[in-house]
């Protein structure tokens, strides 16, 4: 099955998550194919549109979280196997162009222990300049005969108590 066949899933189960745990309102689009909407253009800070001239690619899924302290970009990438350090640095990038707060790499298949590591002995992988408390890059593994979301690294951004762990 290619990664494409699981957007539509992944993006129901994250629209389920968003709202609930972040107290606020989210619209997100599968954008691999359609790109970014006007809902979504509207989200990116206006310095930042120039990047758009450097971009090669766009998100596999992206939208906008709306809460009470203002509203967020969300970008994510689907891959059928463990992630690469280059499957991370693909949504870093995307993160980092677009000033999206919250970046989401969902894998179908297992995080390997070497990639937990990696980025475990260097944290900095997962974090981007001006990331604050509130901005992140998860990595979590989604299962498809649930539809849920199974493993998560280095924590699991809708269990606000796995923050603190």
């Amino acid at each position: 099955m290619a990664e494409k066949e699981h957007y539509d899933a992944i993006l129901k189960t994250l629209s389920f998550s968003l709202p609930s745990t972040f107290q606020g309102k989210a619209h997100l689009e599968v954008t691999a194919t359609s790109g970014l909407t006007e809902p979504i253009m509207n989200a990116i800070p206006v310095e930042r549109e120039i990047t758009f001239s450097f971009m090669t690619g766009r998100p596999d899924i992206a939208g906008v979280l709306e809460t009470r302290s203002g509203k967020g970009l969300l970008v994510a990438e689907v891959k059928e196997r463990s992630p690469t350090l280059k499957d991370i640095y693909q949504i870093k990038t995307y993160k980092e162009l677009l000033g999206a707060r919250y970046a989401f790499l969902f894998t179908i298949g297992p995080i390997e222990e070497k990639v937990k590591r990696l980025c475990t002995r260097a944290p900095a992988i997962l974090r981007s300049h001006g990331d604050d408390g509130y901005s992140f890059l998860v990595i979590a593994q989604f299962f498809p005969g649930t539809s849920e979301f199974i493993d998560w690294f280095p924590w699991n951004p809708f269990d606000v108590r796995s923050y603190w762990e």
